[in-house]
């Protein structure tokens, strides 16, 4: 699940233009082609956040939801709200 999870990660990053276009590149995941960062430290970022904070509660059963939230940049009001 913490792949899948990183896929749409990049998916929603891409397509909500949340970084510009020319950073993606296209990949072939779970048989589809999706958009993928090609900057290894936001890659970085994104398996370290869900290493350290998805994955453990995989591993004991109890992760409920996976929420990716985004925000205005200035105010921090929520623009959007993904939920799996």
């Amino acid at each position: 699940l913490i792949k899948f999870f990183e896929v749409v990660t990049h998916i929603i990053l891409y397509q909500r233009n949340i970084y510009p276009s020319q950073l993606f590149k296209p990949v072939k995941k779970y048989g589809i082609t999706i958009n993928q960062s090609r900057h290894p430290q936001l890659n970085d970022y994104i398996a370290k956040v869900l290493m350290e904070g998805v994955y453990d509660f995989l591993e004991q059963g109890i992760l409920n939801k996976f929420v990716i939230v985004i925000k205005e940049r200035r105010y921090h009001e929520i623009l959007e709200k993904f939920v799996f």
